[in-house]
């Protein structure tokens, strides 16, 4: 684990308490924080696999510029299909394609596991109210399952043109 507190840090892998830290501090300078964020969890018998990414703090916004999703071991393929989501809450329904009303954003979708996706700038913007999710549908009961996200996190006057 490495944190790193001056302006442009880089914290990578930190718990959430050091981020928290780390943010309030960079929250007063207003300066943007580069982060790696991860989750992992075990894919289930049936249904999909929800991995929470996290949320930026208020005040705070992310512009998510590439997530990584694989098993444990990326060199290996799984068959299954990977979301990246923003939202409140993640619907089910909506990921599958059953809900086109419910406000839950699907970012991108794809059949390729291991799985990366690239975002320009406002492209995939993750407001403090939402949440970053990558969401697996279709894995085989059991498999370990890991997502990465690299994200700017900065002051929402930041994004004060861009909508929410």
């Amino acid at each position: 684990m490495r944190a790193t507190i001056e302006a442009g840090a880089t914290i990578e892998f930190a718990s959430p308490a050091e981020v928290e830290a780390i943010v309030r501090q960079h929250t007063l300078a207003r300066t943007p924080l580069l982060l790696r964020v991860k989750a992992a969890g075990l894919a289930p018998t049936s249904g999909v696999l929800v991995l929470t990414l996290g949320w930026p703090f208020v005040g705070r916004v992310w512009n998510v510029q590439h997530i990584v999703a694989s098993q444990a071991d990326p060199t290996v393929s799984v068959t299954g299909k990977v979301f990246v989501c923003v939202g409140k809450t993640p619907s089910i329904a909506t990921i599958l394609g059953t809900d086109p009303i419910d406000p839950f954003a699907v970012q991108t979708a794809t059949n390729l596991i291991p799985s990366d996706a690239n975002f320009g700038r406002h492209e995939c913007v993750v407001h403090h109210q939402d949440t970053l999710y990558v969401v697996y549908s279709g894995v085989t009961a059991g498999t370990q399952m890991i997502a990465h996200a690299l994200v700017v996190d900065e002051h929402e006057s930041e994004e004060a043109n861009y909508p929410a």
